[in-house]
């Protein structure tokens, strides 16, 4: 054996050997997102988390989760996306959504949502049959996906996973629907409150709300969209009969008690199809 091929063997030893220390060295200090960030109670390879391969990706779903938070805060979702510069991945976590807003995001509303379903009940949450707790407990869903962190689109891929994990097909459309334009409004309502500057803890949520807050509220009760008109930045006092209307006359009447000037339209409004894959 010549000493230059010698030479050759060596290197390639060595080479092998540092790279097995490297790879030793690096997942030893793997952390699971799952278990110390987000908490819900799965575990991950090492390999898994550490891989940057652009074609290896990480999901999971479970049922409802106890120790998570159940109910959304207003205007927000139990819902992020998470960088670990370190590990070079990208994290998106649901916990305790409906099927609905795991798809929407949040950001759709009830009545742009349309169902092609063998039971909407699992996927629409009804007031007049139980609590919203104990509905979210049966039909609730949490969803991680881990992706290396390249520049893919996380939604996309969600959505597309979460089909398949969920049986279903989902699209999204533009349909023509009825809709409610609050224009203008009569700044002496008694609906409307200019609170002094304090801390907000010590406001009841019910009786200080943004406008904006409001119309969230009284988007999700699937009557008919509403959408903010008007350049009304101060309080609002949320009213019962507001949001215990049942359909459009009663929501307009409503609205223009309040004070508001409706415009009644008919527009393009995106809209997700989501219906049982055959």
């Amino acid at each position: 054996m010549t000493s230059s091929l010698k030479f050759i063997i060596i290197l390639i030893v060595l080479s092998i050997q540092l790279l097995a220390q490297d790879r030793s060295r690096t997942f030893s200090k793997s952390v699971s997102p799952v278990n110390n960030q987000l908490d819900l109670g799965f575990e991950l390879k090492k390999e898994q988390i550490l891989n940057k391969n652009g074609f290896l990706r990480y999901s999971l779903i479970s049922g409802f989760l106890a120790r998570k938070n159940v109910i959304h805060e207003s205007c927000g979702r139990n819902y992020t996306i998470q960088v670990d510069t370190t590990s070079g991945i990208r994290i998106l976590s649901m916990w305790n959504l409906s099927i609905v807003d795991m798809f929407t995001h949040g950001y759709l509303f009830p009545t742009q949502v349309i169902l092609k379903v063998k039971n909407p009940s699992k996927f629409v949450y009804d007031s007049q049959k139980e609590s919203e707790v104990d509905w979210l407990k049966k039909n609730a869903h949490c969803y991680q996906l881990v992706i290396p962190d390249a520049g893919f689109d996380i939604i996309s891929i969600a959505e597309r996973d979460m089909e398949f994990l969920l049986n279903l097909k989902v699209t999204k459309e533009v349909r023509k629907m009825n809709v409610i334009t609050l224009m203008s409004i009569n700044r002496r309502s008694n609906k409307l409150k200019n609170f002094p500057k304090v801390d907000k803890s010590h406001i009841p949520r019910s009786e200080n709300i943004s406008l904006e807050d409001l119309i969230y509220k009284v988007n999700r009760l699937a009557i008919a969209p509403v959408i903010n008109g008007t350049n009304y930045k101060g309080k609002v006092k949320i009213d019962a009969k507001l949001l215990s209307c049942k359909d459009y006359s009663q929501l307009k009447t409503c609205f223009s008690n309040w004070g508001f000037e409706i415009v009644e339209d008919y527009r393009d409004m995106e809209v997700i199809v989501i219906s049982d894959k055959i």
